[in-house]
């Protein structure tokens, strides 16, 4: 209805059932009852001119998003009907955003960013967490540059955060938006100097200034991170640029060491003058006859040098001399370290050498080795060591160059270690591995850079993943020694084609779970005829539903037997890089199956299923290996042969029961047979069995009508007769004489049938004259016709070594029950099986509460967390200890030190965990005492100086990472010490107190607020913006400190502040300037009146520096008498008569001739030379006075200014006296004067004082 010969439809989208079309004419809506469109009044309300909605997308959170040209993006929710602008002054500039040509938008899955396709300018992402938009046509890992001029007319993110392009003219495009996160440095657009892209990248290092130093082949490369500039170091030596291949750096003081072809190269930073140290006949270093220097390392102020097939040199950095360096190992010279080819500095100062025969661990203190470890298979995978990083204090990584990659772990408490080879021979293409780093991140990865690509294995999953070179990657080639993880956490790795920054934080690794798709099959049956045609067709229904769904159990597919083959394709719907894609498959009967591991293949063929009702399922990984939760099922049956059917079944059972039937028969009449035969045999073989039932180590029976006993296979060690028969006395003999009466005893019990057999434990005699244990059994095996025993018969068996093992286990049990510490042993869940009584005394619990339940790690625990990681660490080294905290039965929560070994059954099987803990309650709370005393003011329980200077030092660190200033306020109460010295510590206390309350209400609860001691106190201000928020927090420290402070019923006292301020980074770049900068506002602040706040300026500076001057020449001054009284007469104004003088110090210095008292005396009375100078005035003016005495009595009273703290000292009536004595003056002729600040500083000593100084004699003004 519209007058414009034409209207453009930009958009169509349904949105709460309606359907709204975006033109440049505005958004319509179309009415179904009218069947007519109309304007939507909200969204065209945004403006009262005619507006162009040129996109519009729905986010998960039904959020209408709504581009419109000239006014940028708009967004309304379902449950409101007006739109909001997105405001991007915080983000963008404001009116950039609003002039593009935005042809089309995709709002992100995850809600947290926005695409924006242009028809001219390209791609945009603007991301709503980080208030960041960017034009990601900056990246050259984009597909940006095809469609730099191509107007894109389609934008899609799928579900794995692939994005879709669409073009006009370029096609479509897919591109992985986290390739980003791996930034390539190597192209034009990013260095300031091309020819850096020819040279290969051989070494990374970051200085003490944080600056990423480049080693190349072609020279040294500076990257500044912060500015985001690289720049070229020129290296130049007489005049001449050099360009040498740069292996290793290191840093000394202001210097970079570099290992190069060339020779040793020294850079210094701060100059840029380059000097070059050779090697051979005719250079600096070693007397060798070659070989390039491959690695440098400094320790102190000595250099470690490696020169490639010689051996590890050294030089004096301080000389630049070459000094003796005499390795050891085991008090022999070590000769082997003749192939190194760096050196790794360890955390606890000991160096690694990497050499071409193995790791060289070295302790340059004590100049000897303390492992050296070779390739071998508990050893390294490889001779030829060419990576190393240190993971933890006692756990590193080591590469090889074409034998994989190792973990070293160092058992610290005797120096062995353990060495896992990990060889990923299908993965990692010749198995040459570059360089190691292990990321921050929570699942602590690491990461490999090798001759093949960049590869991220995860270590505790053991999951090895290759980076495809779409995720931004350099190259498929690294170099040896190109890598670094910088202070922040970022990781470098370098190679032929420049080198990738990685943030390990923001890297994405994909938990997108792809569905699983059937794509194609195949059915081949033996007999093409109608059945297997009507297979086909049942199975096409069946694959029908499996294109559209991932599960079709419901649907049974029957397969005749051992006639019918079939083939399935199928893939995971990650289209980011679909060839690297996994795929494993289960095919289960009723029980569990194992997975078939199928790589990238995505095919599987299945022939000759034995019969039975099968169910297979098929999973497959995203891009990065994750296994995806939507697995792909399918139900079919392989029908029975027909040898298996029902009534062939029935016909063959029949016939096994009429033949079993005539065995049967048969078979009875030859057992009755042979039982006749055998029931003879019997009683000849009942001796023979009896024998058999006694059996053991030897053999005896006691005849009783002889009574004697005859033994078979006797105990060699019993000290016996050596006949086979002996009397049964002389067995007795040998028993010990406290076991005699046992076996006796237990022998007429057995005789008189009150047991049926005997069994017992004694002691016999050996042959070496002690004792042995033995286990004797016995039974009557033959008795009279008058019931009385005939024949006894029975074995005899050593028991010593089980004798001993069973008292040692009884002594264990008795140490397990009483030791102090508690014990329990658990199974693999940490169930409790048995507790020691420590253990019931510790926790508080009964043994029904102990027993068959789990205490450690229990769900209730606080620690339940850590069961797992606590498993994994006994299941790898077979033990754990930690410190953690549990409660007992009331609730009471106690430390415990806690140590746990594993029981096994077999190597590869735990059965139980012992568990021994003991209660360290009163440790840790010593140890929280004793930080809280290092750390803690005890008067305010605010921070000390030692916390405060740390967290100065965090927030300096945080401020540069993060360009977040930061303000210092130096707090000074004013007049304290009167108020101190008055009225006594104790109020003083109670007065600090309060102040400590009052500034903490003042600032945030992110803000520091710290006491450095006496009534200073210190207040650090983070993240401000400007500073008006500084200044309006330093007024308010102000108001409130100046507020009447009630510090009991009797006392209300009130005093003011000065505060000085310093800003981060304006007035300091570390700690000493800043707190020296913020301390000069402060005083500046008490110059000026007090009670009141100043930033510092640089004026502050110079007049420090000033007051400095002036101090150290006033000090000279009183040393030289460069000090010169001067007298000012008093006159009687009513006769003109002089009374007398007042003395006026002067000072005419030698070369800045006279200084006013104005400059000086103030700085006097800071630094304490106050004491000194009223001494010398005190002295000059009774000299003087003595002189006048003796010629006009009348006129020679002298008048002296005494200042306070001269005044406050507790011999200043003793020196007046002494001065009055030497100078035999009387005390009339002296008058003193003081202020009446300095009455008030300490009421109770003035008194004292005036009082004494009157008794003298002396006259006070």
């Amino acid at each position: 209805q519209q007058e414009q010969s034409t209207i453009r439809i930009n958009f169509i989208v349904e949105y709460l059932e309606q359907i709204l079309v975006g033109t440049t004419q505005g958004l319509f809506v179309y009415e179904n009852d009218m069947e007519q469109f109309s304007l939507q009044e909200s969204a065209n309300a945004v403006s009262t001119e005619t507006l162009n909605f040129t996109a519009a997308d729905i986010d998960k959170y039904q959020q209408l998003w709504l581009y419109i040209a000239n006014h940028g993006l708009h967004y309304r929710s379902s449950k409101q009907d007006t739109y909001n602008h997105l405001d991007f002054k915080k983000l963008y500039d404001n009116e950039a955003i609003q002039n593009l040509d935005v042809t089309s938008m995709s709002v992100a899955s995850a809600g947290h960013h926005i695409w924006l396709g242009t028809k001219t300018s390209g791609l945009y992402h603007i991301s709503m967490d980080g208030n960041v938009m960017i034009n990601v046509k900056q990246f050259k890992e984009t597909p940006a540059t095809a469609f730099d001029t191509a107007e894109i007319n389609y934008l899609y993110e799928d579900n794995s955060g692939l994005l879709w392009i669409a073009t006009d003219t370029a096609g479509v495009f897919k591109w992985n938006p986290n390739s980003i996160n791996i930034s390539k440095v190597g192209n034009t657009r990013a260095l300031s100097d091309a020819d850096f892209f020819t040279a290969h990248i051989w070494y990374l290092f970051q200085d003490k200034d944080n600056l990423i130093w480049v080693g190349t082949r072609q020279g040294l490369m500076k990257l500044d991170k912060q500015a985001n500039k690289y720049t070229r170091a020129e290296l130049r030596v007489n005049d001449s640029e050099i360009q040498p291949v740069i292996y290793w750096i290191d840093q000394y003081q202001d210097s970079l060491w570099m290992a190069t072809d060339l020779g040793l190269i020294e850079y210094q930073l701060d100059t840029q003058v380059t000097t070059i140290y050779k090697n051979g006949p005719d250079g600096d270093l070693a007397q060798t006859d070659g070989g390039d220097i491959y690695g440098v390392s400094v320790i102190g102020d000595v250099l470690l040098y490696a020169i490639n097939n010689v051996g590890v040199f050294a030089i004096d950095l301080l000389t630049k001399k070459q000094i003796d360096l005499a390795i050891t190992e085991n008090g022999a010279s070590a000769d082997q370290v003749t192939s190194p080819l760096g050196f790794v500095t360890d955390q606890d100062g000991s160096i690694w050498i990497l050499t071409r025969t193995g790791l060289v661990n070295y302790d340059p203190e004590s100049n000897r080795i303390i492992h050296n470890i070779t390739a071998g298979p508990d050893a390294l995978s490889g001779e030829r060591v060419s990576a190393f990083y240190q993971q933890s204090e006692n756990v590193y990584w080591v590469g090889t160059l074409g034998n994989g990659f190792n973990r070293l772990t160092i058992n610290q408490a005797d120096s062995s270690y353990t060495i896992e080879q990990f060889d990923y021979t299908d993965k990692m293409a010749n198995l040459i591995v570059i360089g190691l780093l292990v990321d921050d991140t929570e699942s602590s990865n690491l990461w490999i850079s090798a001759h093949g690509g960049l590869y991220v294995f995860n270590i505790e999953s053991r999951y090895l993943r290759k980076l495809n070179p779409s995720e931004g990657i350099q190259g498929l080639e690294f170099n040896e020694g190109a890598y670094l993880k910088d202070t922040s956490g970022s990781l470098y790795f370098g190679g032929v084609d420049g080198f990738n920054m990685i943030n390990p934080n923001k890297f994405n690794q994909s938990s997108f779970n792809p569905p699983l798709r059937l794509s194609s099959y195949d059915i081949v049956c033996e007999d093409e005829g109608e059945s297997c045609t009507e297979i086909k067709t049942m199975f096409e229904r069946y694959a029908q539903c499996l294109l559209s769904t991932d599960a079709c159990t419901k649907k049974i597919v029957e397969f005749p037997y051992d006639s019918v083959s079939f083939s399935l394709r199928f893939s995971a719907l990650d289209y980011t890089i679909p060839e690297v894609n996994q795929y494993r498959y289960r095919l289960t009967d009723g029980s569990s199956s194992p997975w078939q591991e199928l790589g990238t293949r995505n095919e599987i063929t299945f022939s000759r299923l034995d019969s039975g009702n099968y169910e297979l399922e098929i999973q497959g990984t995203n891009y990065v290996g994750r296994w995806s939760d939507n697995s792909l099922k399918l139900a079919f049956t392989v029908e029975k042969p027909w040898y298996l059917e029902n009534y062939t079944l029935v016909s063959t059972l029949m016939f096994l029961m009429i033949s079993l039937y005539f065995y049967a028969q048969n078979r009875r009449y030859k057992t009755r047979q042979q039982y006749r035969i055998e029931r003879a045999i019997r009683k000849n073989e009942q001796n023979f069995k009896t024998v058999l039932w006694g059996s053991g180590d030897e053999l005896w029976e006691w005849h009783l009508g002889s009574d004697t006993v005859e033994r078979t296979n006797p105990i060699k060690h019993i000290a016996a007769n050596k006949e086979d028969r002996i009397p049964f006395q002389d067995l007795l003999a040998i028993i010990h004489p406290e076991d005699v009466k046992l076996f006796e005893n237990d022998m007429q019990a057995l005789l008189q049938r009150e047991i049926p057999y005997s069994e017992t434990s004694f002691r016999i005699r050996s042959k070496k004259t002690d004792y042995l244990w033995v286990l004797a059994r016995g039974r009557v095996v033959e008795r009279n016709e008058d019931g009385t025993a005939k024949r006894v018969l029975g074995s005899l068996k050593d028991i010593t070594a089980l004798k001993a093992t069973e008292d040692k286990l009884t002594l264990i049990a008795q140490a397990f029950e009483n030791t102090k510490d508690a014990i329990s042993v658990v199974d693999t869940n940490f169930t409790s099986i048995f507790n020691n009584k420590a253990f019931y005394d510790l926790t508080g619990l009964s043994m029904g509460e102990g027993i068959n339940k789990q205490y450690l790690f229990s769900q209730h625990s606080n620690n339940y967390n850590m069961q797992s990681q606590v498993k994994t660490a006994l299941q790898s080294f077979g033990k754990w200890e930690g410190e953690i905290w549990e409660s007992r039965s009331n609730g009471e929560q106690f430390a415990m030190d806690l140590k746990i070994a594993v029981v096994e059954d077999t190597p590869e099987e735990m059965s139980n965990y012992i568990c021994v803990f003991s209660d360290i309650t009163y440790k840790k709370r010593s140890e929280e005492e004793l930080v809280k005393l290092a750390n803690i003011d005890s008067l305010t329980n605010l921070p000390n100086r030692s916390l405060f200077l740390d967290r100065l030092s965090h927030a300096i660190a945080y401020s540069k990472r993060n360009d977040a200033p930061f303000a210092l306020l130096f707090v000074d109460l004013d007049n304290f010490k009167n108020i101190n010295d008055t009225l006594g510590h104790t109020t003083g206390d109670k007065m600090l107190q309060t102040v400590a309350e009052r500034l903490k209400s003042c600032v945030r609860d992110v803000d520091t607020v710290a006491r450095l001691g006496g009534d200073e106190f210190t207040v650090i201000l983070e993240n401000i913006h400007n500073t008006n928020e500084v200044g309006v927090c330093a007024n308010k420290i102000l108001d409130k400190l100046s507020k009447p402070m009630q510090l009991d019923s009797s006392i209300e006292l009130k005093t003011t502040s000065s505060i000085g301020i310093g800003m981060f980074p304006e007035h300091g770049l570390d700690q000493e300037n800043i707190l020296k900068n913020a301390d000069l506002a402060m005083y500046s602040a008490k110059a000026k009146g007090k009670n009141n706040y100043q930033f510092f300026t640089e004026d502050m500076t110079s007049l420090a520096m000033e007051r400095v001057s002036i101090e150290g020449k006033l000090r000279e001054a009183i040393d030289n008498n460069e000090l010169a009284l001067y007298y000012q007469p008093k006159v009687y104004s009513v006769n003109c008569e002089v009374t007398g003088f007042e003395a006026l110090v002067r000072w005419i210095h030698p070369e800045d001739g006279i200084i006013s008292p104005a400059a000086f005396i103030p700085v006097a009375e800071e630094t304490g030379l106050i004491i000194r100078l009223g001494a010398w005035i005190l002295e000059e003016a009774i000299r003087q006075s003595k002189e006048w005495s003796l010629i006009n009595p009348a006129c020679a009273r002298v008048a002296v200014n005494i200042s306070a703290k001269q005044f406050m000292s507790e011999d200043l009536p003793a020196q007046i006296q002494s001065l009055l004595a030497k100078y035999d003056l009387e005390a009339k002729f002296i008058e003193i004067e003081i202020t009446e600040g300095t009455l008030m500083e300490n009421m109770q000593h003035t008194i004292a004082t005036l009082q004494h100084l009157r008794d003298m004699g002396l006259s006070i003004s």
